[in-house]
């Protein structure tokens, strides 16, 4: 496995794509930091930052709508020349699995090398993903250690003791693997809708811009924007 501190991968022909899939609800700096680090690391020429669908039922308060999403995102990847956003799993019809992404990636640009990035936590259930196989097949994986994880991946041995790897282990593929040093904010999109919710301050996790966009353009989530805001 390759395990790593600021690496840089040299490679053959073509470009080196990073693919960033997530509901980005909202987008906020670490998704940014996550894909520059990544880019810096592996020396990407592109990272995708794949905006997902989220479930329609989900609490109004906790939805914000492909379409926002999507624009929050463009504008957030605006920090950076080298991040290109997609709205691939937005306009596919049903479920959109990382595999489908992948596949489709990997047609799109047939002569790039393809890293897939994870943060730890989602690559702790990797081997029970569809077609984990076939995606090991197309693309490497660069895995992101989240909260306390980011003190603990700094050697291989560290890195190939932690149970996340254990899956990767038993495919014989960790050479595909590639873990990042990449510091990253501990915040998460979960945590900013809590905080809205609860009429707190959120917009120092946020672009400028991003939050200018929110006050304009999403209603709900607007409201309490503004409201905090005036106590600050």
């Amino acid at each position: 496995m390759r395990a790593s501190i600021e690496i840089t991968v040299s490679g053959g022909g073509g470009i080196k794509i990073g693919i960033y899939g997530g509901s980005f609800n909202p987008v906020h700096d670490g998704h940014i930091c996550v894909c520059t680090g990544a880019a810096n690391a592996l020396g990407l020429d592109k990272v995708l930052m794949v905006v997902a669908n989220v479930s329609p039922f989900k609490d109004g308060m906790d939805y914000i709508t492909g379409e926002h999403r999507l624009a929050m995102c463009k504008i957030a990847a605006k920090a950076d020349r080298r991040i290109e956003v997609s709205d691939y799993e937005l306009l596919k019809d049903g479920i959109s699995y990382t595999f489908d992404t992948v596949e489709y990636f990997a047609g799109k640009y047939p002569d790039s090398e393809l890293f897939l990035i994870l943060g730890s936590d989602a690559f702790a259930d990797f081997n029970r993903w569809y077609k984990y196989k076939e995606i090991l097949k197309k693309a490497s994986i660069a895995v992101v250690p989240r909260g306390k994880r980011q003190a603990e991946f700094k050697t291989q041995q560290t890195a190939t003791a932690s149970p996340e790897f254990s899956g990767i282990q038993n495919l014989g593929a960790e050479d595909a693997v590639f873990v990042l040093k990449i510091r990253t904010p501990d915040i998460s999109s979960t945590q900013i809708r809590e905080q809205i919710k609860f009429h707190k301050n959120f917009t120092c996790y946020l672009d400028e811009n991003v939050v200018k966009y929110i006050e304009e353009n999403i209603v709900d989530i607007g409201a309490c924007l503004k409201s905090e805001q005036s106590r600050f």
